[in-house]
């Protein structure tokens, strides 16, 4: 790719400003004064991106002084910048010294050099490079890309590339996607519209998009025209992406605004929709800045995700990958892919393909200037990216990748061999399986160390000598074109093989890394047999999950205050319990390291090569998650803890008498890196320290099955919560946090994990008690009650049954409780605490006249439950009740009007309203059989009297009369709950109940009223407010009885599904709201008779399982409603 997009939009203006007078000082001689003229000019042209003018005055400055290394360098970097690799390289090479010149030159010489592919002569300016900044990133970067370029050399082609005919020409093509049956791309191929004006960096055109036919092959090209009028304009336009509809498209401009000499146009995102004829309704991006620069836009498939690359302050360097979620048209704030994705260089041109993210970096480690990448999309994350390789990778700019199908696609690059300065290229996925030979790549190691200049004989089964190799300097081999699932024998050459009697061989991966020790036989030959690349693949996961494969991997973190903030390259030696050196291995820029393939059967001490008493070394497993903090010994080495490196999902799958812990550490609503967490005993004893990642994750493993503990946060953040992650790093649940701080969670067996409540927003817990004198049992007198907070507030009161059992609900686990009888007279009783199955848990002691305490965590005495929203009502617990009632004048039956009946509860606040059917009979469910009512006639100038019966028509109470239209229901005692006929105060009341059972009572409460939510509930597409077809007969069926019942008062109640943001889905219930209302009122219905209501995502019929497996758009339709509630005026 040309340079635009890697610093264009970072310091470009493309409009000429005025030029600052020439200095020319005085000291000059006049012989000098052209030289250092077209020297300035150079520099001035160069530093206004107009490269090719730059050279003109650098190729005159140099007829005047030829050696003039500086503008030897300038020239050379003009040249680089449009891509002019071959003169580049030529003009470095002539500079004689680089002492008075940027270090920088180095680093531009060896891209250069990369990319005419000189890796060896590469190699050695990024080494002098690096020797000059020795704390510099891209200088580690530049030196282990060499690296791994050479070992991928080895690694599986998993594409096949081809040219492409009818498309590409001496200008600039990138940055292709499908569209219908052609692909739309981005080119500089034209002249702009109104003038001549072109790009100043390059002296072409400004980028426009372009559309092309494609034939069935997909390889040629035809009728190459503008994409839209409408999109493309004066200035730089693209690339470009379109929503899996094609009915939307995002893409980047550049403007050409002038708002004074400093000010720089910077890239934005805009987005028009396809009205079915033209490109229209174009929208700018919320997040688009002056300030900064946003491009690359690319659609999710699912519409649901956009992911951009951005220079947005915050980020780790350059140009950043972001996302926003969209829903309906608001977007969320941009999230940063964060370090695994993101470096201190630039990341663009994102695309998504299933689950998988591809980009463009030049600061991963690669071939050379920009390489594609792969990165998968998990549920919380991006995983760490891995390099495509070649061929579709080369040395240049690589960049831009779209997939047409499953296994085939295009990309854009500017490697040697192209029409103009960025191609499109089709590329096409191989199958790996289908391999018939392949490379096998290997490591040397005697006593830990990577050995060079070995000899290692390859034999056949048959003896024969096949190959013959020498390991590199850092003890690399490779065997090429083994056929697949044979096996060899490696031997060590005859002079060498007393010289190496505890050698060992790897084989490696891709990057690499160690996967598999050979195996060595007695007579001092390794044996092994050629493994596909998936097989060695999932052996090298078989091995990191299964400990019992009698090897096990230690992977580590070096870090001074914080892990990730050590940066400096640094040998690292494994040695085992006898002092003897059995591994060595450098720290990575993040001071990341490991160690593989070890025998379980020994334990290993970690020392670094340099004594440094301020490292420290973090033990992490192959999550990335911290499982311990070794001390250093007195040799400042530091122990391995293996039972550590044991990781949750081991623990698991192996049936283990311990069990693990994966946590989650957040501030409103954002993980926290780098958080100190102590594990402490229930007793306060630090059993463990760790830090959270950089997903804000921590694990403890080696737990006691069943045991409880602390969980401690480094400060005084009183906002944090800690949730309970799955073995997907899912949330489950909210820890719960004590008052001191500390947080408390109990090491439950795997398999309950997953079924513990989904308390994510909140929490409560349940007391379980008994009352009793001697023996838990021996107590049968219904007696109060009460439990009080830490603060002495009383939060809940209670009888006992006849057995002295009680129970309190919904209480807030983050205090401590008192229960308190109040009529105690017997000094003698005493309360125990069990879990909901009578099991005991915990007595407590007497500490004052009728108060008892527990003396354990509340976590311990108490039963963790999940709390529902308020209104929720579709599930009806166990331990509630209905209540039917009817009121009357004198006598049962003898007021025949609907009335409205309200519900109170003891604080006089109204919880419920219904109305009564014809006969003057009502009911309320879902009620507390712990609770007190009050009751409420809706007509208050009325004289009525009420009587109340449960389901089974067993009467329970005349209902007390408070005054005109009041009435209280008191909870009746155990033995008292059914009140037999003959102690009915008024048998009055009670036989003209009695005899009107054959004829009212024997008949179902008229439920006309009770039924108006169902009958006419109204539902909704996704994300819209409209009113369907399908639904319009309901309201029509409603406006029917409106017109002929106007004393009736509708509340129109909408809702919305949970896939969206919170906010947004509040404004979507309301407009659903709004247009019941307004097709009510269009029909007639007076505006004053309805109220509207809108909920947002609250009061869900339907949520997502106990798995946290999200709801379909079809299975959230129930959700998406609007009800009615009615009234009478």
């Amino acid at each position: 790719m040309t340079d635009i997009f890697q610093h264009i939009f970072l310091t470009q203006q493309f409009r000429l400003h005025v030029i600052k007078k020439l200095l020319v000082f005085c000291f000059l001689f006049y012989s000098s004064i052209f030289l250092f003229a077209q020297k300035d000019k150079g520099d001035r042209l160069f530093d206004k991106f107009q490269f090719p003018k730059a050279i003109v005055a650098y190729e005159k400055a140099l007829l005047k002084d030829s050696s003039n290394n500086r503008i030897l360098y300038k020239l050379a970097e003009s040249y680089k910048k449009i891509d002019d690799y071959h003169n580049s390289a030529k003009v470095f090479s002539k500079i004689s010294s680089f002492e008075n010149i940027p270090s920088q030159a180095h680093l531009s010489y060896g891209q250069v050099l990369l990319a005419n592919k000189e890796l060896l002569k590469a190699q050695a300016q990024f080494k002098e490079f690096a020797n000059k900044n020795p704390e510099s990133f891209i200088a580690k970067l530049a030196v282990r890309s060499i690296e791994d370029v050479e070992v991928w050399r080895q690694a599986f082609q998993a594409f096949i590339i081809d040219t492409v005919s009818g498309l590409n020409t001496n200008f600039a093509e990138f940055s292709p996607v499908g569209y219908n049956n052609s692909i739309v791309f981005v080119s500089d191929r034209g002249i702009d519209h109104q003038n001549d004006v072109t790009f100043d960096w390059t002296e072409r055109p400004f980028l426009s998009i372009y559309q092309a036919d494609m034939s069935a092959d997909k390889k040629h090209f035809s009728q190459v025209k503008e994409f839209s009028s409408a999109i493309n304009t004066l200035y730089h336009d693209g690339p470009i992406s379109f929503d899996s509809a094609q009915t939307t498209a995002f893409y980047t401009r550049v403007e050409n605004k002038e708002k004074g000499r400093k000010f720089v146009n910077r890239m934005k995102v805009y987005y028009s929709t396809w009205d079915g004829k033209k490109w229209g309704d174009e929208k700018e991006f919320p997040f688009n800045s002056d300030d900064y620069s946003i491009g690359h836009a690319y659609f999710s498939h699912d519409r649901s995700r956009l992911y951009f690359s951005s220079d947005m302050p915050g980020g780790f360097g350059g140009m950043d990958l972001y996302y926003v979620n969209k829903a309906g048209d608001d977007w969320s704030k941009p999230i940063n892919l964060g370090r695994l994705i993101n470096t201190a260089a630039n990341e663009l041109f994102p695309y998504c393909k299933g689950n998988k993210l591809y980009f463009a970096s030049n600061g991963l480690s690669g071939y050379g200037g920009l390489d594609l990448f792969e990165s998968i999309i998990t549920t919380l994350d991006h995983t760490e990216p891995n390099n495509l390789k070649g061929p579709i990778n080369s040395t240049t700019d690589d960049f831009g990748i779209s997939f047409i199908s499953d296994n085939e696609g295009f990309f854009s690059s500017n490697r040697e061999g192209g029409k103009g300065s960025d191609d499109v290229y089709y590329f096409q996925l191989r199958d790996s399986t289908s391999v018939d030979s392949i490379a096998i790549a290997g490591l040397f190691e005697f006593d830990g160390l990577p050995t060079e200049g070995v000899k290692l004989n390859l034999l056949d089964e048959n003896g024969d000598v096949i190959e013959v190799v020498y390991t590199d300097k850092n003890g690399r081999f490779k065997f090429s074109k083994l056929p697949v699932d044979e096996n060899y024998i490696v031997t060590i050459d005859a002079k060498d093989e007393e010289s190496y009697p505890n050698a060992k061989i790897f084989i490696t991966d891709d990057s690499g890394e160690k996967m598999l020790l050979v195996d060595r036989l007695a007579d001092g030959s390794f044996k092994f047999n050629t493994l596909k690349l998936d097989e060695i693949k999932q052996m090298a996961l078989l091995k990191a999950e299964d400990v019992t494969l009698n090897e096990f991997m230690i992977f580590g973190q070096l870090f001074d205050k914080l892990p990730g903030d050590f940066s400096e390259g640094m040998m690292v030696y494994l040695y085992d319990d006898a002092g003897n050196i059995v591994d060595s291995t450098f720290a990575d820029e993040n001071g990341r390291l490991s160690f593989r393939n070890l025998p379980f059967d020994k334990d290993y001490l970690v020392m670094l090569k340099e004594s440094n008493p301020g490292i420290d070394f973090a033990l992490i497993n192959n999550y990335e998650r911290i499982v311990d903090l070794p001390s250093k010994d007195n040799d400042n080495k530091f122990a391995i803890d293996k039972s550590r490196t044991v990781n949750y999902h081991y623990l698991k799958s192996h049936k283990s008498d311990h069990t693990a812990i994966i946590g989650l550490a957040e501030k409103d609503g954002v993980p926290i890196s780098n958080l100190l967490i102590y594990m402490l005993s229930v007793s306060g004893d630090t059993l463990r320290t760790t830090y959270t990642n950089h997903k804000g994750e921590f694990e403890f493993n080696q737990l006691e099955l069943n045991e409880n503990y602390l969980v401690r946060i480094d400060g005084e953040e009183d906002n944090i919560r800690l949730f309970a992650l799955n073995m997907d790093s899912e949330k489950l649940y909210l820890l719960n946090r004590l008052k001191n701080g500390d947080y408390t969670f109990q090491a439950l067996p795997f398999d309950e994990y997953n079924v513990q409540p989904i308390l994510l927003e909140d929490k409560a817990i349940s007391f379980f008690g008994q009352v009793y004198k001697k023996l838990p049992g021996d107590y049968s007198k219904g007696i109060e009650v009460l439990i009080l907070d830490d603060e002495g507030n009383i939060v809940g009161k209670t009888y006992t049954d006849s057995t002295g059992l009680f129970k309190f609900t919904k209480l807030d686990p983050d205090k401590r409780y008192t229960f308190l009888i109040p009529e105690a007279i017997d000094d003698d009783l005493s309360i125990s605490l069990q879990n909901e199955t009578n099991e005991f848990l915990s007595n407590t002691i007497k500490t004052g006249a009728g108060k008892f305490e527990y003396t354990k965590l509340t976590s311990e005495v108490a039963i963790l439950e999940e709390i529902q929203e308020e209104d929720v009502t579709d599930i009806m617990p166990i331990d509630r009740f209905a209540l039917f009632g009817q009121v009357y004048r004198k006598l049962p039956n003898d007021y025949n009007q609907i009335v409205k009946v309200y519900l109170l509860d003891e604080n006089g606040n109204i919880i419920d309203v219904v109305l009564s059917d014809k006969y003057g009979r009502f009911k309320f469910e879902t009620l507390d059989p712990d609770a007190n009512y009050s009751f409420k006639v809706g007509d208050e100038t009325l004289d009525l009297n009420m009587v109340l019966y449960d389901i089974n028509d067993e009467v329970i109470a005349s209902a007390a009369k408070l005054g005109r239209g009041n009435f209280k229901y008191t909870k009746l005692d155990l033995d008292q709950a059914i009140i037999p006929v003959e102690k009915l105060e008024d048998s009055d009341i009670f036989l003209a109940f009695k005899n009107e059972v054959d004829t009212l009572r024997s008949l179902p409460i008229d439920t006309t009223y009770f039924d108006f939510l169902n009958q006419y509930v109204v539902y909704y597409d996704f994300d819209s407010y409209k009113i369907d077809s399908s639904e319009v007969h309901k309201l029509n069926d409603l406006i029917a009885k409106l017109l002929i019942q106007d004393e009736i008062e509708l509340e129109v109640i909408s809702y919305a599904d949970p896939m969206g943001p919170e906010k947004y889905n509040e404004k979507l219930s309301k407009k659903r709201t709004n247009s019941v209302i307004d097709y009510l009122t269009d029909a007639g219905i007076k505006k004053s008779r309805l109220k509207g209501v809108a909920k947002g995502e609250v009061n869900l019929l339907l949520i997502q399982d106990i798995l946290n497996v999200p709801l379909t758009k079809e299975e959230n339709r129930i959700n998406r409603r609007t009800e009615f509630k009615i009234y009478f005026k």
